[in-house]
Order: C-alpha cells, then structure tokens, then sequence
C-alpha cells in the first residue's frame, strides 16, 4: 500500500499554500439547473467568506383553464460557501466559473490544504492533487505524476491510473480556460471521462466560452463580494478611520471596484499609500504596478522596467491572430526581448544587462519562474494590465479598422483592451 504521508506533509507546509489559508478569501458560487432534471485567490488574501451561488430553474404550473400555455419559470437561489458547493457536487464533476481575480485559483489551493490535512489524520480520505492546466504539455497521467514527485512521491504513471480507477484521489484542474492548446483540451476532456465514474474532479474556468466546459453538467459561478463583505475587508485591511473613508469615497462605485478580491486588495493597497481613489480599474492596476515598482526601485529603474514588462507581456498576446496567448514563455526568450529593447536604448553590454533585469524583477514577484526554463506573470491580470499598456503606447498608429481586426475582436484581448480604454486620456478617442 503506498505511503503518502510525506506527500500530504510536504503540501501542508508549503509556504505558499499555507499563506493562501492564512489569508483565504471565500465566496459564493452559484448553480443553475432545472428541478425537473437534476442530473444536471489567491496569494493576495483577504478575511471574509465568499460564496458560490446555485440557481435552481424551478417550474410553476399555475392551476386553471390556461395553465398549460401560461406555465411560468422561476429561478431559486442557493448561496453556498464556496468550497462546500464545490466538494458537494465534486463526485460527478464540477466547473467552477469566474470572473479574472475572483479567487477560484485561492479556492483549490486551499482546499487542496484542507483535505491534505484530512487525509494526513485519517487513511480513508482521498488523496488531493492539483494541477496547473497551463503547464499540461503531456498526458494528465504524467502531470499528476510529476505534481507527486515534486512533492516527494514517486509513482508510476500505470500505479496511478490504478489508484484513480480505486477512486483514491481527488484531482482539482485549474485553468481550464489556460490549457495551450486543442490537443491538450482533448486530452482533459478524455481525463475526465475515462475515470469520471470513480474519481471525483473539480475544474475552473473564467467565463464561459464555446467548448470550455469539457462537456461538465454541473457548474458553479463565483459570485461577486457583497457590500457588507467589502466593507468588512476594506476595514480590517486599512483600518476602520482610513477603511470608512474609501467606502465612503467610492460611494455609487464601491461595485465597480470590489467586487472580486484581488481588484479591492489592490484598491486598498493604492489608496493607503497615496490617499486617493483611482478614476477606473486601469488606474487601480496602474497605481499598484507604480507603488509596487517605487517600493524596490529608484525612479529610473521602475520606470524602465515597468517598459520591459509592457514588452514582455505584449510579446505573449495574440499578434494579428485568434490563437496565439501565451500565458509563460520561455527564459531565453524574455532575455532577448529584453535585450533587444536596451539595444534600442543605445546601452551598453545589452546582454548581460537584460540578463541581470530579468533576475531583479524575478525575486520581486510580479514576474515569477515558472520552472527552470520558463517565466510568468504573477496573475494573467498583471500581464493584460501591462499588454494593455503598451497597447495603450501603439494607439496614435493604429487605425480604427487595425484596431478592430486585430484586437477588438479577439477574446484573448479581451481584458487588456477594457484595462486599457480607462486609461486613454481624450474620451473621442476611447470611444
């Protein structure tokens, strides 16, 4: 029988997971589905329980000698803790679906802790593992395996399709909206099915989109801080005198601005360090990426660094094409990048200095390796953010019909471009 022991301790101490618990920020889901057919975070924290939302379609038949053409539809509305709804419906599969920075990342972190935890204390509990879909590049057999060994735990890839078939595992998949390619979204797709009768599974995804939902039935949606969730945060983050005056500052707009974790974490942070309330959310990522910058660097280093990560980030969009994001790439490539644009400074030694830039800005965390060959934004958000940017910097050259075709119209371009559009000076020219 195999031990997992060092398995389970390794992940509950890993700092980052810790900290993730420490910090956790749960919310709300919701599902939908009819009652006639009922088959059917974050590193950046926070203190408050958000929820998941289940919205039950259930059919009213209104006695009398219409009732038939006059049936009506109603909605019923179950407000779950997210990680209850999720684990409820984890034994057939569930989708989780959000908005970007509305802690569905956070969610599987953490549970993958609480069961961690569980298991440690009793045998009898499945074993959880977490994987990355924007690192699948193989089978999600050699994933898992490669999740396990990172961790202490060498398994063959035939062992563990045994413990899978035994229902031994819980497999929580991140990022479906992340996998690389069609290739790779087939490859879950057969996952799923192959051991969908034995294993249970919990998937996420930003928004729905064609063919991103792997056929699951049941989905669940993050639903969006409420007032007296946001209020809660901002006080207890800034303070009570300091966290009225923002809520009271944003007024109408408290919505706009709080309604996903990481967007009022990063609300707070530039309103406690400047004192004032940024006009949209590409101000708030703006104002963050500027205190964040002129925390670590002098004046001069973040300015040009902010300009590298609006070059590495634009290089890992779409260019002219639908397909094309890239959500990680690889070192040599973010060298060169960087080399290149010190070749256009007129620098010296360009090499050796992009080299030396792209170190610094990895062990200060907007910039993380993905592992020994490549590197990642901290959050997809901070890499649109700063794609938007420079976006932003090509609009005077771009015309209408250029920006249209190339980045209007494409989905990956989505978040960037609205990021984007509130920071654009001249209102004739955002509209």
């Amino acid at each position: 029988m195999e031990d997992f022991r060092d398995y389970l301790e390794a992940v509950c101490q890993a700092p980052r997971l810790r900290g993730t618990c420490r910090t956790y920020v749960e919310t709300e889901v919701a599902d939908r589905q009819r009652l006639s057919q009922p088959e059917e975070f974050d590193p950046f924290g926070g203190f408050l329980d958000l929820m998941v939302q289940n919205v039950v379609l259930e059919e009213n038949l209104e006695l009398g000698e219409k009732s038939l053409e006059e049936k009506k539809t109603k909605e019923k509305i179950e407000r779950l803790p997210v990680l209850t709804g999720i684990c409820k419906y984890a034994a057939g599969h569930v989708l989780l679906v959000g908005r970007p920075g509305s802690g569905k990342t956070t969610a599987l972190e953490r549970l993958l802790v609480q069961e961690a935890e569980a298991a440690r204390e009793d045998s009898t509990t499945r074993i959880p593992v977490l994987i990355r879909l924007r690192d699948l590049r193989s089978t999600v057999l050699q994933q898992i395996q490669k999740e396990l060994q990172a961790q202490g735990l060498r398994l063959a890839t035939e062992k563990i399709a045994d413990l899978l078939w035994a229902g031994r595992f819980l497999v929580l998949l991140d990022g479906v909206n992340e996998l690389p390619s069609g290739e790779m979204r087939q490859e879950v797709e057969s996952f799923r099915r192959e051991y969908q009768q034995k294993t249970p599974m919990i998937f996420t995804t930003r928004e729905l989109n064609v063919g991103l939902d792997l056929g699951i039935e049941k989905k669940l949606e993050m639903q969006p801080l409420n007032e007296k969730q946001m209020q809660e945060f901002t006080c207890r983050y800034l303070g009570q005198e300091q966290g009225r005056q923002l809520i009271k500052g944003l007024g109408q707009r408290l919505r706009e601005f709080g309604e996903t974790p990481l967007l009022l974490w990063m609300l707070c942070g530039v309103f406690r360090a400047v004192g004032e309330i940024p006009a949209n959310l590409g101000g708030v990522f703006r104002g963050f990426a500027n205190i964040y910058n002129k925390n670590r660097f002098d004046n001069q280093k973040s300015s040009e660094y902010s300009r590298f990560l609006q070059q590495l980030a634009w290089a890992m969009m779409p260019q002219n094409t639908p397909l094309g994001l890239r959500l990680s790439i690889p070192r040599s490539e973010a060298e060169e990048i960087f080399r290149e644009f010190r070749k256009a400074e007129q620098e010296g030694n360009a090499l050796s200095g992009a080299i030396a830039t792209l170190d610094e800005l990895l062990r200060f965390h907007l910039l993380r390796p993905k592992d020994d060959q490549e590197v990642e934004f901290i959050h997809q958000l901070f890499q649109e953010y700063y794609a938007g940017e420079y976006l932003l910097s090509r609009l005077p050259k771009l015309g209408d019909l250029e920006l249209q075709k190339c980045y209007l119209n494409y989905l990956d371009w989505t978040e960037a471009v609205a990021l984007m559009a509130g920071l654009v000076g001249d209102r004739s020219q955002a509209v």
